[in-house]
């Protein structure tokens, strides 16, 4: 009888461990799971153009640059770039960022670009460096890469 009520009580402990032993791995899935999920990189790149500007990589002017590439961002992440934005027209302008042709269009909630430029005239051949930042929202969700069109537009000023 003893040993009856022994081996029930051995069956009961086998029985809680392996319960405890599952629980601790599907709360080590999760926690894995939740882990992948916040430290997933998105790449990405934008597609660059200027109206009335020429944009470069260096201040002598000599490397257009057509595109920007992110590479892998994280949520939560920003990145700098500076280029080189040089008026091309006879006439003083000043500068006006636009974004568009987000894919997918969802990104445009979650991803968003700004940059230095403070509104200072550019007389006619300045160059000016512009630092340009990518900020990826920590709270992005259902994009996996991503790109967009930038355009930097420039307007004449009044003398």
């Amino acid at each position: 009888m003893i040993f009856k009520s022994r081996g029930r009580l051995i069956e009961k402990i086998l029985l809680i461990a392996l319960f405890c032993s599952s629980i601790a791995v599907v709360v080590a899935a999760v926690a894995q799971g939740l882990t992948a999920y916040y430290s997933v990189r998105i790449p990405g790149r934008g597609m660059i153009r200027g109206i009335g500007i020429d944009i470069y990589w260096d201040a002598a002017c000599t490397n257009s640059c057509v595109e920007i590439n992110w590479g892998e961002m994280n949520p939560g992440q920003s990145k700098d770039t500076v280029l080189y934005v040089k008026n091309i027209r006879r006439v003083p302008v000043e500068l006006a960022l636009l974004t568009g042709a987000w894919d997918p269009d969802l990104a445009k909630f979650y991803i968003s670009l700004s940059w230095n430029y403070t509104g200072q005239t550019l007389r006619a051949r300045d160059v000016l460096p512009v630092k340009f930042t990518l900020t990826v929202s920590p709270k992005i969700f259902g994009v996996e890469t991503f790109s967009f069109d930038i355009v930097i537009q420039a307007s004449s000023v009044e003398s």
